[in-house]
């Protein structure tokens, strides 16, 4: 397809994360320079000072990537990126780990650097902030939370301001239209960027969801993307807010869904998952990903192949599994022709089952 003159494809990107099924996801120049004013409102809403020294906790390598052990143990940046183009602002330094590494890993390294900002998944930084020694600087340190990938439910919140004397600001984004939702600066529910995407609440027969109500988000970009998304099921549920205030913009009470899970290492420590999902989501062939989990050391990946998948996707996907582990595991695939999904409709992307036996 041809686009408008003067707008060009500036990336190109997989994801899996709302419906669990891989989607081709090319923003323009004209999206991402939006993107950038969303972010600079967004430091604004959470009156970060980008001098600041921040701490950031998510999917950043896959194995065979450089640097991938590097980030796993903790690795250090003159800067950090804001979500504007570099050299527009000068930051503070940038602390990287990679979400994946195991939860004491992480609280060591938050221990250690004691950031003034932490951007992370609110799963993986409420396990490894209840390690924190008491006497930490960490926990004095940060002065705001800001909350990506997961859900900010009541109880991740009410763990995190145990630990932290912070403020807590939930991103609410996808792949699919990039920020879409962000804590409002009174802390009342969060307010959409209107301008970048129309969100829809609606119930299950297709009809607006009033205040107070709760629907199920339907998306439609409103920055030109290469690969539009109009009407889009995201497969998230959340709250209508009261439009009010000066900002004259939507308002969600809450989001409803989206909470990753920590898998069990065969030490029995935890690891998130988002990015050993960006890497089997790139083993070619493969459509859909769940991991059950039934022992410490026992896996299966249920998986759901493309029509043209070639033989080999299936155990090229088990050995990816194992690349993340520094202790053996046994993983076996089983083939779907579709993955089990929730009452929400979304996909339940890992399961711990304990010792029971499979199925």
């Amino acid at each position: 397809e041809v686009l408008p003159a003067g707008m060009e494809e500036a990336r190109h990107t997989a994801t899996s994360g709302s419906t669990g099924h891989v989607l081709q996801v090319i923003p323009t120049n004209a999206s991402e320079t939006f993107r950038s004013g969303v972010a600079i409102r967004e430091l604004e809403w959470g009156e970060v000072d980008p001098a600041w020294n921040a701490l950031i906790i998510r999917a950043l390598r896959r194995p065979g990537e450089d640097l991938f052990e590097e980030v796993r143990n903790g690795v250090m940046t003159h800067s950090w990126e804001p979500g504007i183009p570099q050299g527009m602002v000068k930051t503070g330094k940038g602390f990287y780990i990679d979400v994946t590494t195991t939860t004491e890993k992480i609280a060591a390294f938050m221990d250690a650097v004691a950031p003034d900002l932490i951007v992370a998944n609110p799963s993986a930084l409420a396990e490894a902030a209840q390690l924190l020694p008491k006497n930490s600087p960490a926990r004095k340190s940060v002065k705001l939370i800001r909350c990506i990938g997961d859900t900010l439910d009541d109880a991740f919140r009410e763990s995190l301001l145990t630990v932290f004397n912070a403020a807590l600001q939930d991103h609410y984004s996808s792949a699919e239209s990039n920020a879409m939702a962000t804590t409002a600066p009174d802390g009342s529910g969060l307010l959409v960027h209107d301008e970048n995407v129309l969100v829809e609440l609606l119930h299950d027969d297709g009809t607006p969801c009033g205040h107070e109500e709760v629907g199920r988000i339907v998306i439609t970009n409103l920055q030109p993307y290469a690969t539009p998304f109009i009407r889009y099921d995201i497969a998230d549920m959340a709250v209508r807010g009261v439009c009010s205030g000066s900002f004259g913009l939507s308002r969600l009470k809450k989001i409803i869904g989206r909470k990753m899970a920590l898998v069990r290492t065969p030490d029995d420590k935890r690891m998130h998952l988002s990015t050993v999902f960006m890497a089997l989501h790139k083993v070619r062939g493969i459509r859909g990903v769940q991991i059950r989990q039934f022992s410490l050391t026992e896996f299966e990946l249920v998986l759901t192949l493309l029509p043209d998948a070639p033989a080999s996707a299936a155990n090229e996907a088990c050995e990816l599994l194992r690349k993340f582990f520094d202790q053996p595991i046994e993983v076996r695939a089983k083939v779907v022709n579709d993955l089990p999904r929730t009452e929400a409709g979304k996909i339940q992307k890992y399961e711990w089952l304990g010792d029971a036996a499979p199925t």
